[in-house]
């Protein structure tokens, strides 16, 4: 089972039994999608990470169970999808910390969890010790390196937060 999704399990095992105001738009688990610099400096973040964009539509989809979104535009993104950097986009003028990062969202993706008034930002636990200029260089990561995932395939029940195995 994917990490995330097992964190949201310890919190919510159904979506029913998910708060209805909760810190996220999306109506999940804020904690389990931030980082902390722990994780960062140990080199590895081992789960999905939340996300939020500007441009969200007033749809949800799965894992998500509501949205604040407001947009009809066409491109507006669903809350609760689920994006991540190719496979081939170029890491390399990321500094350490947002190699992190982009690493872990290549492999787990981020869940669009909020709204923003500005460009994407990824949550992370708020730490002194987080060097903002090398985390800004994520900034480098365009919209064009980065694609949706088909969560469609995935096992899961109607109202439910888990993936089946």
């Amino acid at each position: 089972m994917l990490p995330f999704v097992v964190s949201l399990l310890a919190c919510h095992p159904t979506a029913k039994d998910a708060p209805v105001e909760t810190g996220e738009a999306a109506g999940l688990p804020m904690v389990p999608g931030l980082y902390s610099h722990e994780e960062v400096e140990a080199g590895v973040v081992a789960h999905a990470l939340r996300v939020n964009l500007p441009l969200v539509g007033d749809t949800f989809t799965w894992p998500a169970v509501h949205t604040d979104g407001r947009s009809v535009d066409a491109l507006a993104v669903p809350m609760g999808a689920r994006l991540r950097p190719r496979a081939d986009a170029n890491l390399s003028g990321l500094g350490p910390q947002a190699t992190v990062l982009a690493t872990a969202l290549q492999r787990y993706g981020a869940i669009v969890a909020d709204t923003t008034v500005t460009r994407w930002h990824l949550g992370g636990i708020p730490d002194g010790r987080w060097d903002e200029d090398e985390l800004a260089t994520l900034r480098a990561l365009r919209p064009n390196a980065f694609e949706w995932v088909d969560v469609t395939p995935w096992s899961h029940q109607e109202g439910s937060l888990a993936v089946a195995p």
